[in-house]
């Protein structure tokens, strides 16, 4: 019988807080880092994604394949597309070629919210209509499929796909939205691109217990063969940059003021996006940590760091 989990992306933002989170749970987890690092109490293998050869045989015996590795950044998406399409399309049919070969049980992707393009409705459900507009969400989407796909193919497989909006926390790459601004506090102006579209930001703890939620589910007994399942994680809320602003101005005890380069502003995005997460929270997950608080949090693990 398969034992222990493989996590693709060990190394990175979700990646290194799953492997500690599923330690704690006394499984051995292995994983795969494109560059050189250490994860500890972990095994890591590295390589890449789309070169199956040197994690192969790892997936193939793990009872848990959680797969996150895919370019993440907006520079590294959107300024090689066509890489992040092949990354996402190859890697993933790659994973679940060794996963569904294999002794596993159960295989979760991370995709995104991006996957539903501009919003009919608000919130989003996970049967809203799916028609990206952006690289990644057309990126994420192609990777749904294969594993919808592999889903009615593959007997006594679990697959889950979740749609993950906006994650944050500490150890979050600089680009994103929330180092940008915490990385310019010391500044007298906060200089970011779009100040008004709403995002509907979930900390990193939250992600976590969302992906361990879903992993060690019960199968529904009622599932056929095509066992795959669909879910939205998120806040339930959403929030402007120039709310987080506010609210970081309100942590750090300074009012902080914005200014608006337009050079920074993102194409193809829609004014809000706000994750429907009934279908996660019926099997009893929750948000825990609302969104001044993980501020404050990320906040202080920045200072600690820089320290």
């Amino acid at each position: 019988m398969a034992g222990g989990a493989f996590i693709t992306g060990i190394s990175g933002f979700i990646g290194r807080a799953l492997a500690a989170r599923l330690k704690e749970r006394g499984l051995a987890v292995a994983g795969l880092v494109h560059s050189p690092a250490e994860v500890p109490g972990c095994r890591v293998l590295p390589g890449e994604v789309v070169h199956p050869a040197s994690y192969a045989a790892e997936v193939a015996r793990a009872r848990y394949v959680v797969h996150l590795a895919a370019p993440t950044t907006a520079a590294q998406i959107n300024g090689n597309p066509l890489e992040t399409l092949k990354v996402n399309w190859r890697g993933t049919c790659n994973v679940l070629d060794c996963f569904r070969g294999g002794e596993g049980e159960h295989f979760v992707l991370l995709s995104s919210g991006k996957v539903y393009g501009t919003p009919e409705t608000l919130p989003i459900p996970e049967n809203h209509r799916l028609a990206p507009t952006t690289v990644l969400g057309k990126a994420k989407k192609a990777a749904e499929d294969l594993v919808s796909f592999y889903a009615d193919y593959s007997a006594n497989k679990r697959f889950t796909i979740l749609r993950i909006f906006n994650a944050y926390g500490p150890g979050q790459k600089p680009d994103f939205l929330i180092p940008t601004i915490l990385r310019q506090l010391d500044k007298s102006e906060i200089e970011l691109g779009d100040t008004a579209s709403r995002r509907d930001f979930v900390y990193l703890d939250d992600v976590v217990d969302a992906i361990t939620t879903v992993l060690f589910n019960p199968r529904d007994p009622d599932v056929g063969a095509a066992d795959l399942r669909i879910f939205n994680v998120g806040s339930g809320s959403s929030r402007s940059p120039a709310e987080i602003v506010d609210l970081l101005g309100t942590i750090v005890g300074r009012q902080l003021r914005v200014t608006v380069d337009r050079q920074r502003l993102r194409s193809g995005e829609a004014d809000e996006e706000r994750a429907d997460v009934r279908r996660l929270t019926a099997l009893g997950w929750q948000p825990r940590v609302d969104l001044k608080s993980g501020l404050e949090l990320t906040w202080r693990s920045f200072n600690a760091v820089r320290a």
